[in-house]
């Protein structure tokens, strides 16, 4: 009964405060004195290129221009300059992303893919480098369900493209790395209180430093309540309905987060908690019952050991142990009025391995393994009263996986990068997925890339085990991964220290994507490979920045999607994409603005309509040194008031 609810009705808007935050000083905790982060707001774009590096595209610190990947990295100053408070609002304002929302969960799409019904299964979310999907549905949780505090991350690195030669499954459209702070870059206590429309509240403590001893150390805990907004529903507008109206909007979360690096070692454990009223009656659920609510639980513990050797190159090592726990009440009139009750367990431990050899006449090799042992692939449903039970299933399943990846510096302006890696998995068996990149500098500060590679997506367990005939649904004939290959054509260009130019072309084919059919014969649901998908589509973007800090970046996404086979245009999937972003420090420090500007056009419904394409624009005011330790900063989203609607 999981699935993705019509969204009816429009965004949340309002006066947000969402700061007020006092920092302390670390030295008083017995702390080694931190050298304070270097200011990036006073570099050139030339002077951070120099700088600028990502790990998630080969496993390894590189420049961006020298990844096999179209990159952009979001960092955790700009996440304060716009007043971004989800991952997925980061995401939102990435280049060729977009964002929907169903009043429960958080949606991804990617260059003009976001198919209704899915769970962000086709973008692999990684945390300090620990895979974060979950193994029941392959989620990526990126609302306010999402498992890490935004204010704890330094960064985030968005990778496009295929990845499963170094990641496997879920590494289809793209990976999305959040890499958190570290001790040094808290150096002491902050706490921070907000408050927002529809009495929403919150609250953050955080506490980083660097011992005497060279330990590093970062905890983390936060909170939040909001009673959500008053939603009218056209389709239930009768007295017997309330005419309409529902308050059960309602969302609360709790966060904590530790993690501790002491010399080669790394130990790392989250915990997330969401709880959230379900407005929609969606699956025909009873409308306005405030019973209706899901609940999403995420924790990880993790151990690494990363060293370097001087002959031997770097090795890296992680041991984790996570839970994913999914709880749903839906009230139903069957008749009589009953609680169906939907449940799923999942528990894995999992070790990595891997080694990346010192250049040697121009070869850079990396080689690693994964293994993931999920023990518990647990689902169950029933009705309370009058009981009935509809399905109990205890299920597991074990994957392997192993790759090599060689980069190939031919000469000093031109490099190939190679990866290829083989999966095994108990659920279908084999996977093997290869990338190929050329890289190509005719001269300094320009940058050309050829790309192509192949990813895929495991079944998982949801669409496997979820079947009850009670429920009109039967056991899938036997599901193969989905599978996806894509080329590309990448332009990255710098020009006179500001202004940074980029922009790439790119084509997209699936297949074999999972969706849901029905038998004639008995009339029941399964899950089948039935589907394929063709994307092309050109993007670029613009950013440019002056002495004074003041900023501009303007990008814009074109894309056609369509499924051969199938009459009419793809669901959910705008042509455009367009996105302007201004900062603008009015007085230095002690206030800046963040103007945001998206453009959405029109997109298809799997009702076969269409809605219109609009025009979000946020606004955030940041105050950084109104008193020493003080910051504060206000957001209004949707300042112009838009109506809209989300297929």
């Amino acid at each position: 009964m999981r699935q993705t609810g019509a969204r009816v009705g429009t965004l949340i808007h309002g006066l947000a405060a969402s700061g007020l935050c006092l920092a302390l000083a670390g030295s008083d905790t017995g702390a080694a004195t931190a050298q304070p982060p270097p200011d990036l707001t006073t570099l050139s774009i030339d002077q951070l290129m120099d700088i600028e590096v990502v790990y998630g595209a080969s496993k390894y610190e590189q420049k961006t221009g020298d990844a096999p990947a179209s990159v952009s990295i979001v960092t955790a100053e700009e996440i304060k300059r716009y007043g971004y408070r989800t991952l997925g609002e980061i995401l939102a304002g990435v280049r060729g992303f977009y964002a929907t929302y169903d009043r429960n969960y958080t949606y991804l799409g990617v260059r003009g893919f976001a198919r209704a019904g899915d769970y962000n299964s086709r973008v692999l979310l990684l945390v300090d480098g620990h895979r974060s999907n979950d193994i029941i549905f392959g989620q990526a949780l990126l609302g306010t369900e999402g498992p890490i505090d935004v204010e704890l991350i330094d960064r985030v690195e968005v990778i496009r493209g295929p990845s499963s030669s170094i990641y496997g499954t879920g590494a289809f459209f793209g990976v999305v790395s959040v890499i958190t702070k570290q001790g040094k870059d808290l150096s002491g206590t902050a706490v921070s209180a907000a408050g927002a429309s529809y009495s929403t509240r919150s609250g953050r403590v955080a506490y980083g430093t660097t011992l005497k001893n060279g330990a590093d150390l970062v905890l983390g805990a936060s909170v939040l309540a909001s009673d959500g907004r008053e939603l009218f529903f056209k389709d239930f507008d009768t007295p017997a309905t309330n005419n309409g109206l529902t308050r059960n909007d309602d969302d609360e979360y709790h966060r904590l987060f530790a993690k501790v690096t002491f010399g080669n070692f790394r130990l790392e454990a989250a915990h997330s908690s969401r709880r959230k009223g379900v407005p929609t009656a969606s699956f025909n659920q009873l409308f306005n019952d405030t019973r209706a609510e899901t609940t999403d639980e995420r924790s990880s513990l993790e151990m690494k050991y990363e060293r370097a050797f001087s002959r031997l190159g770097n090795f890296t090592g992680r041991a984790y142990l996570d839970r994913y726990y999914y709880f749903g009440d839906y009230p139903y009139d069957a008749p009589p009025v009953t609680l169906y009750k939907d449940f799923t367990w999942g528990y894995w431990w999992g070790t990595e391995g891997q080694v990346t050899l010192p250049p040697h006449r121009g070869n850079r090799v990396t080689s690693g393994f994964e293994f993931h042992d999920n023990y518990r692939q647990d689902l169950r449903a029933y009705d309370v009263s009058p009981y009935f039970e509809y399905y109990d299933r205890r299920k597991s399943s074990t994957d392997l996986g192993v790759y090599l990846q060689d980069e190939i510096a031919a000469r000093k302006t031109l490099t190939f990068n190679l990866g290829l890696r083989y999966d095994y998995y108990t659920t279908f068996g084999d996977a093997l997925n290869p990338r190929v990149s050329i890289i190509y500098s005719p001269r300094d500060r320009t940058t050309l890339k050829a790309l192509y590679g192949t990813a895929f997506r495991a079944p998982n367990a949801y669409e496997l085990y979820y079947n009850a005939s009670a429920l009109g649904y039967k056991p899938p004939p036997g599901l193969a991964p989905e599978s996806i290959s894509t080329t590309e054509l990448v332009l990255e260009q710098y020009v006179g220290g500001n202004l940074r130019l980029s922009g790439s072309l790119f084509h997209n084919s699936s297949k074999e994507m999972i969706n849901l059919a029905i038998d004639p014969l008995d009339n029941l649901k399964y899950f089948d490979n039935l589907d394929r998908l063709e994307a092309s589509g050109v993007e670029f973007e613009l950013q440019r920045r002056w002495a004074r800090g003041w900023e501009i970046r303007f990008s814009s996404a074109y894309q056609t999607s369509r499924a051969p086979g199938t009459p009419g245009p793809v669901a959910n999937s705008p042509h455009n994409l367009s996105k302007l972003n201004l900062f603008a420090p009015f007085l230095g420090k002690r206030l800046a603005a963040g103007l945001e500007m998206q453009y959405t056009s029109s997109r298809h419904t799997v009702a076969n309509t269409d809605v219109g394409g609009f025009l979000a624009v946020n606004l955030t005011l940041l105050s950084k040194e109104l008193a020493p330790g003080l910051e504060i900063s206000a957001t209004v989203s949707n300042l112009l008031d838009k109506r809209y609607a989300d297929p």
